[in-house]
């Protein structure tokens, strides 16, 4: 198995810890991360990194996400989902399209949003469910988050749909829970799909009974997206002679780089690649294309490192 990223349809009812253990007995290889948890209510996409491909994680979990939920009016649970305890019932008879619609403009930009208590923030180095499970009361965490677009899909009263377009960390429980608060109907969440992150689209992704057809029939490959074209981001090549101190964290001057795929300003995130395709680092660029194409910089580093790959 070559290193690169999976795109994966998780299913209803697993976790995504569970999605990468079954992924290490299909694949037989023990290097394997994902880019951002589904709850088990949740299904949808997951970007799988395997291999050198781990050290991408962090550059791909930060990516924007977007989902379809399915909320349910007139029930508050502790968890924010439908697997909690019921905590509050209340009357939505009377709400109507235009409330939903007016509540959902108000969560546009950047909010704050309170953690679900079910969820795996540490609060003293345990996560909040252990708290939760033994009804121990502890400090409600708090988070800033940015919904960059929220719409009303379908209103089939007491369940409405809605799609989101949201920052990393946003958790779709809490915004459930928070449209019910707003609305005075109480609301949690019924259903859950992760349709994208960055560019990748679930259209795109293969199930775990797929994954293991294709490892079977030799065609997983094809499938396996290169560390390079994951994060598509400009690249620069340099030049095969300082390829062995770049894994080391050695200045890259200008005089190593061969070509520059687009350009790119100071301060942008770059990467840098060797002749044949292959990610090496990602990192800053210290100087502009425009700058580094009137050969002003050969004796100058032009890169500051964020990850060796």
């Amino acid at each position: 198995m070559n290193d690169g990223m999976l795109l994966i349809n998780k299913y209803h009812g697993i976790t995504s810890f569970d999605v990468i253990a079954r992924l290490r007995k299909i694949l037989g290889v023990r290097r394997i991360g994902h880019c951002g948890t589904l709850d088990p209510i949740a299904r949808g996409l997951i970007l799988v990194c395997v291999g050198r491909a781990t050290k991408l994680v962090q550059f791909l979990s930060s990516q924007e996400k977007e989902y379809t939920a399915d909320i349910l009016l007139g029930k508050s649970t502790n968890t924010f989902d439908r697997y909690g305890v019921v905590t509050r019932e209340s009357d939505w008879s009377a709400i109507s399209e235009s409330d939903v619609l007016e509540a959902l403009e108000s969560f546009k930009g950047d909010i704050e949003q309170i953690v679900p208590p079910h969820s795996a923030v540490k609060y003293n180095g345990k996560p909040l469910y252990e708290y939760a499970r033994k009804d121990i009361d502890v400090p409600v965490k708090r988070r800033m988050v940015t919904i960059r677009r929220i719409e009303l899909l379908k209103f089939d009263p007491p369940h409405i749909k809605i799609e989101v377009v949201c920052s990393k960390g946003t958790y779709i429980r809490s915004l459930a829970n928070d449209l019910g608060r707003k609305l005075g109907s109480g609301a949690h969440l019924f259903d859950l799909c992760r349709t994208r992150i960055g560019r990748f689209e679930l259209d795109d992704a293969l199930t775990l009974g797929q994954i293991g057809a294709r490892r079977e029939l030799g065609r997983l490959d094809e499938k396996l997206i290169a560390l390079s074209d994951a994060l598509k981001l400009p690249s620069l090549t340099v030049d095969d002679s300082c390829v062995s101190g770049i894994q080391g964290g050695a200045d890259v001057l200008g005089s190593y780089i061969t070509k520059a795929s687009e350009d790119f300003e100071v301060g942008q995130r770059i990467s840098l690649i060797d002749a044949s395709g292959k990610l090496l680092a990602v990192g800053e660029a210290l100087i502009g294309s425009a700058e580094l194409r009137m050969n002003k910089t050969d004796l100058n580093p032009v890169f500051k490192y964020i990850r060796v790959i």
